[in-house]
């Protein structure tokens, strides 16, 4: 499923008023995203969801966006929300986004949707199938196809004696995906570097670090700042040219 879909999915599913909320006032629900303002069509895709389901939003409900891209501004808009008594929060594309908004309420619902970690492993949820507590959601998890990408990418690229593998570091999946593919690389023989970018510079910079030690490849990580640079990445593997696998397609 396609991530707009499950948004549209999502913004029709049926949503719980925590009970403190007065009946006059105009439920809020707060869309935080993690990799910086939401793309437009998952927003008509979530306004449409909760259309279906008879909520328009300046009518019978209000949806606040909070874009942030940076691990220090999560703290700024996770107290906006609570100051503005949220009756729920959608966090997209960011765990670190949802462990904020976990630690900061108990009671208050978080729906999640995030393709870039295990939800069980990172701590967010007790089981995919009984998340538990006020935490729900869906991961749409593609980190154990990592290896399985590698193995196709020395396939395509048989000559690549180094291959690097470009990480965010602000994701907290990055650590266990390192890891897997680290694990995959032993396993077939092959060298990997390992490159983290989290911003426009740090990208610049990987593809230069990339080219200096002359990796004959490169792997990107299942990341939503990735994802959403994927014009720009493409940009620099023609500019490098440097033969990548992508998380996504590349086209927007």
């Amino acid at each position: 499923m396609r991530r707009r879909q499950f948004i549209a999915l999502l913004g029709g599913a049926a949503v719980a008023w925590p009970s403190t909320a007065r009946a006059q006032e105009t439920p809020l629900i707060a869309w935080l995203d993690g990799g910086g303002q939401p793309r437009p069509d998952s927003l008509v895709a979530f306004r449409s969801g909760l259309n279906e389901l008879g909520y328009v939003e300046g009518h019978n409900v209000a949806i606040a966006i909070h874009g942030v891209e940076q691990p220090e501004q999560l703290s700024k808009a996770i107290t906006e929300l609570m100051r503005d008594s949220a009756a729920a929060i959608f966090v997209n594309a960011s765990w670190k986004a949802v462990n904020a908004a976990k630690a900061a309420t108990s009671t208050l619902p978080i729906v999640f949707a995030d393709g870039s970690g295990d939800p069980v492993k990172l701590g967010i949820v007790a089981s995919l199938a009984r998340p538990g507590g006020n935490i729900t959601g869906v991961s749409m998890y593609t980190g154990t196809l990592v290896p399985k990408r590698l193995e196709l990418l020395r396939k395509v690229v048989p000559q690549a004696a180094t291959i690097a593998f470009l990480t965010n570091p602000n994701n907290l999946g990055s650590e266990l995906d390192t890891m897997d593919v680290q694990a995959a690389a032993r396993a077939m023989g092959q060298d990997i570097m390992v490159v983290h970018a989290s911003t426009k510079e740090e990208l610049d910079e990987a593809f230069e670090t990339i080219a200096q030690r002359r990796a004959g490849a490169l792997l990107t990580d299942t990341d939503v700042f990735f994802n959403r640079r994927r014009g720009e990445l493409a940009a620099l593997a023609a500019r490098y040219r440097i033969p990548v696998c992508y998380s996504s397609p590349t086209e927007s």
